[in-house]
């Protein structure tokens, strides 16, 4: 097999990979079942090693250009207490990716490292199909690269930070955006979460992610719903059936032998295609294409959705955007008004 590697000193290889341009795109085909898959635009990997190495991983071809001279540090670690430390992944300069290096800030950038181990321990093995087990030591985002690392002109190290790590240093408080910041129909949103609710849904089919619905002549529309033009009703809302919710991540509706981007209001009789997050219960033992099925509407938690969707500019969480308008009597110093 291409990247053939024999090595007789150890069985534990260091193993580094830089991942960028993530996507999760949903649809890619034709098929109504396409599934949501993450991919990356980019990706290099490396080993500790004399050789290069291709791998079977997850039924998918990936090689790893050797480089003996590449290191791993953990920084700070076994410390003690709750933190979650950065560590560093150190390379020589001129293998380093430059759209991961150049450019401020960083482009989010995944870095995974792995201890691999090949074969039985003490005997050389061969790379090669499943011929190994690997264990994830470490996985963040390049948080900072330091070229000429300790004054070695050919060296970059690479400084990550894990999700938590990220956190550390930020001050609890809520971020000045033009973001709302309440949950749709929460006490500070205040929006009457009925009037965005549709009750007894008929689940017509489940296809993966995709879930088929009509509006029955006995469903429950709220009045929210029946005069929204310009928005998708249930974008980013969820359904439900008892008790378990799923996230809907588009809303579409019937319109002759297609389904399109639905933009107005709900009405009994329409066909729905709505885009889960997950897949429905759909085993024989359980499905929910014999339970009644509840939509609740969501917001994009923007000034546009907040005032043109649902009309509740009143509670609009985010900043920047309700100011007052400029009274010169008030604020030139010619006195309170009467």
């Amino acid at each position: 097999m291409a990247g053939g590697l024999t090595e007789t000193v150890s069985n534990l290889y260091l193993m580094v990979e830089f991942e960028w341009g993530l996507l999760c795109d949903y649809g890619a085909g034709s098929a109504p079942n396409d599934p949501c898959v993450e991919t990356a635009a980019y990706r290099v990997g490396f080993i500790r090693a004399n050789t290069d190495a291709t791998l079977d991983i997850g039924g998918e071809s990936k090689t790893y250009k050797a480089v003996p001279e590449m290191d791993f540090e953990m920084v700070d670690a076994l410390k003690g207490g709750t933190a979650d430390e950065p560590f560093r992944v150190i390379l020589p300069l001129h293998i380093y990716p430059a759209n991961v290096m150049v450019g401020n800030p960083f482009p989010t950038t995944r870095v995974s490292v792995w201890q691999c181990r090949m074969g039985d321990a003490g005997v050389p093995g061969t790379w090669g199909g499943a011929n190994y087990s690997r264990r994830l030591l470490a996985q963040g985002q390049v948080g900072r690269t330091t070229a000429r690392y300790n004054r070695r002109p050919d060296i970059v190290a690479v400084e990550c930070y894990r999700n938590k790590a990220q956190m550390q240093s930020v001050t609890l408080g809520i971020t000045s955006s033009q973001r709302c910041y309440w949950r749709f129909g929460d006490n500070n949103c205040q929006f009457p979460i009925q009037q965005a609710t549709v009750s007894t849904v008929s689940c017509t089919s489940i296809q993966n992610q995709k879930l088929y619905v009509t509006i029955p002549q006995n469903a429950v529309i709220g009045s929210a719903l029946q005069v929204i033009s310009g928005y998708q009703a249930f974008q980013y809302g969820y359904a439900e059936a008892e008790g378990l919710k799923i996230f809907i991540r588009e809303h579409r509706v019937k319109s002759g032998a297609n389904y399109i981007v639905a933009t107005s209001g709900v009405a009994v009789g329409q066909q729905l295609e709505l885009l889960l997050t997950f897949q429905p219960p759909s085993h024989p033992n359980y499905t929910w294409l014999t339970k009644p099925i509840t939509l609740v509407g969501g917001c994009t938690k923007n000034k546009s959705a907040c005032i043109g969707k649902w009309n509740n500019a009143e509670h609009f969480g985010g900043f920047g955007v309700l100011v007052p308008t400029y009274n010169p009597v008030w604020e030139v110093g010619g006195g309170m008004p009467a």
